[in-house]
């Protein structure tokens, strides 16, 4: 019988410096735990090692085959860490295993489920803001309703990363693993891996009624969405479990995202859609990026002060970087300008981090920029008052120790 082997490399102390000790997650690898099922099925031996949580030596480890899987469950995760993962791969082939790195997500059948009683469970942790308000951080899971992405933002590699399209999968099995990750593991910290989960409101809803009457309790769940496709049952949503929905709002200038594709939708609009979440007791995430193409230091400007008057519960502010497969990538290489030399750069907490440049900033100037607001975000009366009013003064106190790591930074040190 063919033994094959599934790896997980350990990246985050790379890929997040300070933050990866106590405040980013350890996520459940569900592509691996897929593809671990997929193998199972089909009567081979396997061994799974997630060198996130388990001790990994490879003077120890053997196998016919090894398949390796990069830490994070989306396209730049892989892309910052490929460099370790090639060098590990040649280690393995050097040793005499026939190795496979996927840079993709594998061709899965859709309707298994993952095989999570092959991972240690209990040491995976949420996001430290998932569980603001003294919720126990782990255990922790992900669940999948959905792969791929239907829109096509300039900015985005997703559609390479997805090579096998949008995807739905049955929402009976989306629940009953929800039912065993609750009721076998304990877990009510659970991400939804869906890069667009509100999509199509009659299914999502279908999705709450169905949790709903599962009675499965304090489930503390979150999810992706659009600001143009928030539905009109949110009370539902928060009952199924829901008390974080993320968003893409990307940038404070209208302009700037009506150029990207990021939707018609003005800023009040976003406003007013993002109060009606807030009102029906959801916590809001939204991501926001610095140095689009055109952005300049007003422009930027006009996007911290947009998110500090949204004033949500947290808030992910990221540089903009230039991944392989998006769109954007290959207009960036007609242009000539400056990209990543080593995979490491693509790593947004990394020492090396290497952003874009826009048509106006240096890469420095957009680097130092997204530093500095996300130091003083987090640092507002505004935000930290609210911050205590929902999850107490604890939190309060915690976000403020988060915004006290300055990370370090090759670019401008």
């Amino acid at each position: 019988m063919t033994h094959t082997l599934l790896i997980r490399p350990n990246s985050r102390a790379i890929n997040y410096q300070e933050l990866a000790k106590d405040l980013a997650a350890i996520s459940p690898p569900i592509w691996m735990a897929l593809r671990a099922a997929e193998l199972v099925r089909k009567g081979q031996y396997i061994d799974v090692i997630d060198a996130e949580v388990q001790p990994f030596d490879i003077e120890q480890t053997k196998a016919e085959k090894v398949e390796l899987f990069p830490s994070g469950n989306n396209p730049s995760a892989y892309i910052q860490e490929k460099e370790g993962i090639d060098n590990l791969a040649e280690e393995f082939r050097r040793r005499g295993s026939e190795v496979k790195v996927w840079e993709h997500i594998p061709e899965f059948d859709f309707e298994q489920s993952p095989l999570w009683n092959y991972f240690p469970m209990g040491k995976y942790r949420a996001h430290n803001w998932h569980c603001w308000g003294n919720i126990p951080r782990s255990p922790y899971g992900e669940v999948c309703s959905s792969y791929g992405c239907p829109f096509k933002c300039t900015f985005c590699c997703i559609n390479d990363f997805y090579r096998s399209g949008f995807k739905e999968r049955s929402l009976q099995l989306v629940v009953s693993e929800i039912v065993m990750l609750r009721k076998r593991f304990g877990i009510r910290n659970i991400r939804f891996t869906d890069e667009m989960f509100l999509l199509r409101p009659e299914r999502i809803e279908e999705l709450c009624d169905r949790l709903i009457a599962e009675n499965l309790e304090d489930l503390n769940m979150w999810a992706y969405g659009k600001v143009d496709t928030i539905p009109k049952f949110l009370p539902k949503l928060r009952r199924a479990g829901f008390r974080w929905l993320g968003f893409g709002i990307e940038s404070g200038d209208e302009t700037i995202r009506r150029i990207i594709h990021k939707g018609k939708l003005t800023n009040q609009q976003i406003k007013d859609e993002l109060e009606r979440v807030r009102d029906a007791g959801i916590n809001r995430s939204g991501s926001f990026i610095f140095g689009f193409m055109t952005d300049t230091l007003k422009t930027m400007q006009r996007t911290l002060d947009f998110a500090k008057e949204l004033n949500l519960e947290h808030v992910n502010f990221y540089s903009m970087m230039c991944y392989p497969g998006s769109s954007e990538y290959e207009e960036v290489k007609k242009l000539g300008w400056e990209l990543p030399k080593n995979w490491r750069e693509y790593s947004q907490y990394s020492y090396e981090c290497f952003p874009l440049r826009t048509k106006y900033l240096s890469n420095v100037e957009v680097l130092r920029f997204r530093d500095n607001a996300f130091h003083e975000y987090h640092t507002s009366g505004k935000y930290l008052e609210m911050i205590k009013e929902k999850f107490g003064q604890k939190t309060a106190e915690e976000i403020l120790e988060m915004a006290k790591v300055r990370l370090r930074r090759k670019l401008y040190e």
